[in-house]
C-alpha cells in the first residue's frame, strides 16, 4: 500500500485525516519492505499495520471470542468460493488476517471500518466487524463487482455503507442487488486534490510541433490499447508527425510490442512501463491528448467502470478521448468534455485523434470543459466531507 491503482485511496486518506481524524490502514496484500516504507512515509495515515497469520495467538483469540460465529462466517465464505480454487485460498488468507487484527481493533479505540474493494479487504473487514460489533462499510471499485463476488450477500447486509464510484456501477450493482435499500447505497466518485492539478493545468503547453499522444493503465485486453496502436499505424499512414507513450504494465505488454514492430512504429510509439504518480503526472501535462479505448470484455471478464486516468487528465486540462462504453460517457460527453469513439474502432479513433491535434479550438474547449467537470465532480475534498456525513449520519464517527 498504496500500489500504483490505490492512489486514489491515499488522496482520500489524506483528506480523512486533514479533517481531523485518525486513520490506521491495514492493507491485506503484503508488500516489500521498501514498497512499506515508502508508504508509511507518502501517506497521511497515523500507523500502516500488516496482518500476519504466522502468528497463532491472535487467530485462537479472535476464535475463543465467538466460536459459532467464526465457524458461519468461514461457511459463507467457503459456500461462495469453493469452485474457485484460487479464489478460495486468497478468500482464507484475508479471513485469517481479518482475525489476527481483531484484538488490535478492538482495543484500539476504533469506530468505524472502511473497505476499498469488496474481495479480500471487503472479506477481511467483515470478519473484523462482525466480531467486534464496529460497524464497517465497503466501497465497490472494478473486479470486485464485475467478475470476482465473494460473499456479497452477506457483506452487503452487514455494511453499513456500500460505495460505488460511477452511476454504470450503481446500476450495474442494482441489477444483482435489487433488494438493497437505496439508503444504504452511495455514489462517490474517486477524488483528486484539485489544488495540484489546477497547477499543472496552467503550465500545460497549448501547441505542439510534434504531438503527444498518452496511454495509461494496465496493459490488459479491455484498455483496448491495441486499438490505439492500430489507429497511430493509419495516422502514420497519412505522414502526420506524432508520438503515443503507453504507460502501464500487465500481460498484453508483449503483443503491443510485437504489434508496433509489425507496424514499424519504433520511431514513434514508446512503451515506458509502469511510472510514479510523479511520473505520469507529467507526461499528462506535456500530452496534446489522453486515449482511453476502451473495450467490451468477454463475458464475466473484469473491467474498469471509470479509469482514474481520464479524470486526472480532465482535471489537468488534457483532451480526453475516450470509448463509449462502461463509465465513461459519466464524465467524456462528446464534443462538450472530450471526444467518445465506438470501442475497437481504429479508423474512428485515428480520425478523433487528429480533429483534436488538428483542431486547436475544438482541443481547448473540450479541455476547459473537462477541467471544469473535474473541479465539480472529482473534488476529494468535497467527496471525502459527503463520505464523513453519511458516516455522522449513521453514527459511526464524530
Amino acid at each position: 500500500f498504496p500500489e500504483q491503482c490505490q492512489t486514489f485511496v491515499r488522496r482520500e486518506i489524506d483528506e480523512v485525516v486533514r479533517r481531523g481524524h485518525d486513520v490506521s490502514v491495514f492493507p491485506v496484500a503484503s508488500t516489500p519492505s521498501a514498497a512499506r516504507a515508502q508508504a508509511s512515509d507518502a501517506c497521511a495515515c497515523s500507523s500502516v499495520i500488516y496482518p500476519s497469520i504466522l502468528n497463532s495467538g491472535p487467530l485462537l483469540k479472535a476464535f475463543c471470542r465467538d466460536p459459532k460465529l467464526c465457524g458461519a462466517l468461514l461457511v459463507a465464505l467457503i459456500r461462495d468460493t469453493w469452485y474457485r480454487p484460487l479464489t478460495l485460498a486468497k478468500s482464507l488468507v484475508a479471513f485469517a488476517k481479518g482475525m489476527s487484527t481483531v484484538e488490535i481493533v478492538k482495543t484500539g479505540g476504533y469506530d468505524h471500518i472502511h473497505a476499498h474493494w469488496s474481495s479480500y479487504p471487503g472479506t477481511a473487514a467483515w470478519v473484523v466487524s462482525a466480531l467486534t460489533g464496529i460497524p464497517f462499510s465497503v466501497a465497490f471499485h472494478a473486479y470486485d463487482l464485475f467478475s470476482t463476488r465473494i460473499a456479497l450477500n452477506e457483506k452487503i447486509e452487514a455494511a453499513s455503507t456500500v460505495v460505488l464510484n460511477a452511476q454504470y456501477s450503481i446500476d450495474f450493482f442494482r441489477r444483482l442487488y435489487p433488494k438493497v435499500p437505496d439508503d444504504k447505497v452511495m455514489l462517490l466518485y474517486n477524488g483528486l486534490n484539485r489544488d495540484r492539478f489546477a497547477i499543472v493545468a496552467r503550465d500545460r503547453p497549448l501547441v505542439q510541433s510534434c504531438p503527444l499522444i498518452l496511454g495509461v493503465g494496465r496493459l490488459v485486453y479491455t484498455k483496448g490499447f491495441r486499438t490505439l496502436v492500430e489507429a497511430c499505424h493509419l495516422l502514420d499512414r497519412e505522414g502526420r508527425t506524432f508520438r503515443l507513450v503507453l504507460i502501464g504494465k500487465g500481460p498484453e505488454a508483449r503483443g503491443l510490442s510485437q504489434l508496433i514492430d509489425t507496424f514499424g512504429l519504433q520511431a514513434s510509439v514508446s512503451m515506458v512501463g509502469e511510472l510514479p504518480q510523479q511520473g505520469v503526472s507529467r507526461y499528462i501535462s506535456e500530452s496534446a491528448g489522453l486515449v482511453m479505448p476502451c473495450i467490451v470484455p468477454r463475458r464475466g471478464a473484469s473491467h474498469d467502470a471509470l479509469p482514474n486516468v481520464i479524470i486526472e487528465a480532465q482535471a489537468a486540462g488534457v483532451p480526453v478521448i475516450g470509448s463509449d462504453v462502461f463509465a465513461i460517457p459519466e464524465t467524456v460527453r462528446h464534443e462538450e468534455t472530450g471526444l467518445l469513439v465506438p470501442p475497437g474502432d481504429a479508423a474512428a479513433l485515428k480520425g478523433a485523434i487528429a480533429r483534436v491535434v488538428d483542431d486547436a479550438a475544438l482541443a481547448e474547449q473540450i479541455a476547459k470543459r473537462g477541467w471544469e467537470e473535474a473541479q465539480e465532480r472529482f473534488n476529494v475534498h468535497e467527496n471525502v466531507a459527503r463520505l464523513l456525513e453519511r458516516f455522522e449520519k449513521a453514527g459511526v464517527v464524530s
